[in-house]
């Protein structure tokens, strides 16, 4: 959108730069995007000596005035949860347009009241050789989609104007999900209860149709609403080294950092920024990332900050993140002997059924793991990697003790004797542990943590029933229920998940 700006004509063209998520919180986006739009046209003559002074006051005079107008209809109640309920006046807002310089019968439809102002506004601006205003709208993808959308309606029924474009940056998907969203409840409604009120319409073939009616719908929206669109090719691989020096020259940066960044983070980052998955957002994320570490905590490793921040970058690594933030000592002990040679030190280094991806198998051999495996504790460089996610302590401390759980579980397993001393003292060990961890866990304080207390309690019940006190143990029983309970490991560890990325949305 910057590109397209600076080819406009600065002479003809009034450019407008409207960030919808900025005024998210605002109850109307009408009334900031035509204040934008005001705004810049008098920044505009102002920068220029021979602009028409006199048609631009008076264009921003007229779209001040539907400002007023949709200002004073406006008024917001608090709803439930501290969420804004719009109430509309369109009384009190034609009244306020009417106190302009209009002739004959006041116009009963707000819209068109609102319409004829922007209007005559524009033309004014033609008579004097401004041919266009250009209104860039940036990150509407980044707002909730009922105000997406808002934003949308907005730009559909008031600037459809001979002089106005927009020129929108967002994701497609994001305008199809605030359709759904706007339309899906209602049509469901209204559909899923027949005139006697029993709702026999809602059986799963309806509830299908229905689904496809909405996705339908959803998609056309899209297609009306913009004239002309153009999907941004995906940045291949191989133009990385492009889009980094792009974004180093932007960012003006001393030598020292400059040097720093394109001979250090490129070759961490082509572990990333793989063919067919180069966002160049998520580049400037990962770059912001290594750059408030090594700002914040110059003492830690360069390398070493880089080659763990790589393993949280990918996503789809998270276990081998959470094999390495519960137990770093047996993640590095497997690493060095996957490393050299033994395949089936990958087991432990991805806990998860399944084989592991085959780039993080190439990234697990590459020289880019090397300061990081050669460091005998991460837990600085994880702290570190962490303050700059947003993770709650709790964590970090459940993935640890989550580890203990599963090393103590192994240890049951691997027992020759299931009635021994030495037997009991891992029951005894795995029920603190596994205190401990409802502890962490429940500190998150989230509806999900709640269900992961109730199987935490589950888990140590089977752990307590392995050495009854009122009976001696029977070594087929107690295998039976040691089965139980290392089915239960995974369980815990999911749920854990599900806690963690809850909590990030938790008002707590």
């Amino acid at each position: 959108m910057d590109a397209i700006a600076r080819h406009l004509s600065d002479d003809s063209t009034v450019a407008v730069e409207f960030n919808a998520w900025r005024f998210e919180r605002e109850p109307h986006l009408l009334i900031p995007l035509l204040d934008t739009v005001r705004e810049s046209l008098v920044d505009w003559a102002k920068a220029r000596p021979n602009a028409p002074r006199e048609r631009v006051r008076d264009a921003a005079r007229r779209i001040g005035r539907v400002v007023r107008a949709l200002a004073a209809g406006a008024s917001g109640e608090v709803g439930v949860s501290g969420a804004i309920k719009l109430k509309y006046d369109a009384g009190a807002a034609l009244e306020e347009l009417d106190a302009g310089d209009r002739e004959g019968q006041r116009p009963q439809s707000l819209y068109f009241a609102g319409f004829q102002e922007l209007s005559n506004a524009l033309e004014g601006l033609a008579s004097e050789g401004v041919s266009r205003i250009v209104v860039f709208v940036d990150d509407l993808d980044r707002c909730l989609p009922a105000n997406a959308l808002e934003v949308l309606e907005s730009m559909k029924l008031f600037f459809d104007l001979k002089g106005f474009v927009f020129v929108v940056g967002l994701d497609e998907e994001i305008v199809e999900r605030a359709v759904r969203a706007k339309f899906a409840d209602g049509q469901d409604d209204e559909q899923a209860t027949g005139a006697d009120g029993t709702g026999a319409a809602a059986e799963a073939g309806d509830a299908r149709v229905r689904s496809g009616g909405v996705q339908s719908l959803s998609r056309d929206y899209v297609k009306k609403i913009f004239q002309l669109p153009f999907a941004l090719p995906p940045v291949g691989a191989d133009q990385l080294d492009e889009l980094l020096g792009s974004i180093y020259g932007d960012a003006g940066l001393g030598d020292e950092q400059d040097a720093d960044l394109r001979n250090r983070v490129p070759k961490y980052l082509r572990h990333v920024a793989r063919e067919g998955r180069v966002n160049p957002r998520q580049v400037k994320r990962f770059i912001n990332a290594y750059t408030l570490q090594t700002l914040v905590k110059p003492q830690l490793d360069r390398d070493v900050v880089l080659a763990l921040q790589t393993i949280v970058f990918n996503e789809d690594w998270g276990p081998a993140y959470e094999a390495i933030v519960g137990d770093w000592l047996s993640f590095r002990n497997d690493l060095e002997r996957y490393r050299g040679g033994d395949d089936a030190a990958l087991v432990d280094l991805w806990p998860r059924e399944g084989p592991a991806p085959p780039d993080l198998v190439t990234y697990l051999l590459s020289e880019q793991v090397v300061p990081m495996a050669n460091e005998p504790n991460l837990d600085a460089y994880i702290y570190s990697l962490e303050s700059t996610r947003s993770t709650q302590r709790w964590v970090i401390d459940a993935y640890k003790d989550l580890s203990e759980v599963r090393r103590l579980i192994r240890a049951m397993n691997d027992s020759q004797a299931v009635t021994g001393a030495d037997f009991s003292q891992l029951v005894e060990e795995l029920g603190k542990m596994l205190s401990s961890l409802s502890s962490h866990v429940g500190s998150a304080r989230t509806p999900n943590s709640t269900r992961f207390l109730q199987l935490v309690d589950e888990t140590a019940e089977i752990n307590r029933q392995l050495h009854p006190t009122d009976a001696p143990p029977d070594e087929a029983t107690v295998r039976r229920d040691l089965a139980r309970l290392t089915a239960q490991e995974p369980r815990l560890k999911r749920q854990v998940a599900l806690v963690r990325d809850t909590a990030a949305f938790s008002p707590t």
